[in-house]
């Protein structure tokens, strides 16, 4: 890999792990940009026992703990990264981020066959706007204990018995 980027797309940080771990795993060779992408949700109607601070709180919460998340897993990683907060639909701002950066790859989380009311998966939509690469990592409930994605998240120490 020698040019463009690798665009990161998750909600939070416990699901974007893995996904960055990934992308830097497959820039390590080459210092390519790593840029984690955040597109808030948007549909806050149904929510009406939130005042409107409470919501801008928590998104400022799961900006801040993504970034924590990318800062502690990029500690090593020789090339630059950054994240980037985009409000809007989120195929479309994904699929937007990823022509402006010329992106090589983007790398988006799937939490496997959940039922879906009256919306198409994410990485679908994603697919269908760009011409980009799209890697899609599988939900943790889906991943074998042997397999390629097996090692890319947090693991908690066993107890001794």
């Amino acid at each position: 890999m020698s040019t463009g980027s690798l665009l990161v797309g998750a909600k939070l940080a416990q699901t974007s792990v893995p996904l960055i771990r990934y992308a830097a795993r497959i820039a390590n060779g080459d210092p390519i940009t790593v840029v984690h992408v955040r597109v808030p949700p948007q549909g806050w109607t149904g929510y009406d026992t939130w005042s409107a601070a409470g919501l801008r709180m928590w998104q400022d919460e799961c900006e801040s703990e993504i970034r924590t998340a990318a800062l502690i897993i990029l500690d090593g990683y020789a090339g630059p990264w950054r994240v980037v907060v985009r409000h809007g639909d989120p195929a479309r701002e994904l699929a937007s981020q990823a022509e402006q950066e010329r992106a090589r790859a983007l790398i988006l989380g799937d939490s496997g066959n959940r039922r879906r009311f009256r919306s198409k998966a994410l990485v679908t939509k994603v697919k269908a706007r760009t011409p980009r690469e799209v890697v899609v990592i599988p939900d943790l409930a889906t991943v074998a204990e042997e397999g390629p994605f097996a090692d890319l998240w947090w693991t908690e120490p066993s107890e001794p018995r």
